[in-house]
């Protein structure tokens, strides 16, 4: 009888505690809205659709602040909206627009452009330094990131957190979608420089807001004031709303495959497709095609057959187009092992491209293109994957959480 009275007592002080022990351990930045679970019949919406609602109910004055706005995404389908809100509350920001493939840089020639919309002209800026960050009030961020770890966003992203640390500035970030989904794979890469120290994996499978939370914890031990605006009714591994987004970076799967070999491998995006291709005189036969199409095939890839003429180096190329209806069902890296175990025992010489010895190093992006990935190797990823996987769980927003690859 004592027994399961005492029992009873301790999972109603259990109940009541736990709780408030979470709340007292949750990071310091903070989830508008809270975590969201994904859902909802009105289809995903973005981090910036959140923002009036935001601003009117944090009470957040910004009459007459300086607002810096970094984005890369003027020209989608929410053009300029945030800046007409903005103008609502009296705010005309200065715009560091990032184009893609671009870098935060303090040699970029400071020329200055605007953006005109009705009573406003908006200044846009190639860059800002740190003196004149210490005149800006408020960090507004909204970058779409590829999904790779080799990508300017996180670049821009991880240095405007250090700006920010160092000259004590808030951040808000109008969260977006991962265009390569929920999958996490690879080797973990560093972000920005190898002095900081700071990792995902090749394919970390998490939005920008998840990553700032993540670096605002473990690279800036939380003394960031950053507020994440997250996307409503999304779920990491339903992309219909983003169809087109992930289309387009899928691209990048296969972008680190260039220059493999010089001028005999050529990956090119066309209709959705990625193109895998060799030059004929390298007489790669059909019959190999087939067999690597057939490969495919069970690794979820749907594959065309194709030959073209290349206007570049004035010859015929024969390879496979490929087309990935759900990203959240394909592993590159075994889609890229799979490429050079063939190319390797069709006896094609290889040699790593300067992007894949940058992410795997020079002994193991030759291990790669050789078909045959160490042990040593194999293992020393999933056990970096596997400790990135539990560290980042506290700082994930949605759900469902990421699936770890293991080779």
């Amino acid at each position: 009888m004592f027994g399961a009275v005492f029992r009873v007592t301790f999972l109603l002080s259990l109940a009541l505690l736990l709780p408030r022990f979470l709340l007292l351990y949750a990071p310091q930045q903070q989830v508008f809205f809270g975590h969201l679970l994904g859902g909802g019949e009105n289809g995903v919406q973005l981090g910036v659709a959140s923002f009036n609602d935001f601003l009117r109910q944090s009470k957040l004055d910004l009459v007459g602040q300086k607002i810096l706005l970094v984005t890369n995404q003027l020209h989608d389908q929410t053009e300029n909206h945030y800046l007409q809100m903005l103008a609502q509350f009296g705010v005309k920001p200065a715009v560091i627009y990032r184009s893609h493939n671009s870098m935060i840089n303090t040699k970029i020639n400071l020329e200055k452009f605007s953006i005109d919309l009705p009573k406003l002209t908006v200044p846009v800026l190639g860059h800002i330094t740190g003196s004149e960050l210490k005149k800006v009030d408020l960090i507004l961020i909204d970058l779409q990131s590829s999904g790779l770890a080799v990508d300017d966003a996180l670049n821009d992203l991880i240095d405007l957190m250090q700006l920010a640390k160092l000259n004590r500035k808030q951040i808000i970030l109008l969260d977006r979608p991962n265009p390569l989904g929920c999958l996490q794979e690879g080797p973990l890469v560093h972000v920005l420089d190898r002095k900081l120290k700071f990792k995902l994996p090749l394919r970390y499978g998490l939005t920008l807001g998840e990553v700032a939370g993540y670096a605002n914890h473990e690279l800036f031990h939380n003394k960031i004031k950053l507020t994440v605006l997250p996307l409503k009714y999304y779920s990491r591994n339903n992309f219909n709303d983003f169809e087109q987004l992930q289309k387009v970076y899928t691209d990048g799967l296969f972008e680190m495959l260039r220059n493999t070999c010089p001028a005999e491998i050529k990956t090119d995006c066309h209709n959705n497709f990625q193109c895998l291709a060799l030059p004929e005189y390298l007489n790669f036969s059909i019959d190999k095609w087939y067999e690597l199409r057939a490969a495919l095939w069970h690794y979820n890839v749907e594959v065309v057959l194709c030959r073209y003429f290349d206007r570049k180096t004035e010859q015929y190329f024969v390879g496979v187009r490929l087309l990935i209806d759900d990203i959240n069902r394909v592993s590159y890296l075994k889609i890229w092992q799979l490429f050079f175990k063939f190319m390797h025992d069709a006896n094609i010489q290889l040699r790593p491209s300067i992007a894949l010895e940058r992410v795997f190093g020079i002994e193991q992006s030759l291990e790669l293109i050789n078909g045959n990935l160490s042990v040593n190797s194999t293992n020393l990823w999933m056990q970096d994957l596997k400790a990135f996987y539990q560290a980042v769980k506290p700082h994930l927003i949605y759900r469902p959480w990421p699936i770890k690859v293991l080779l």
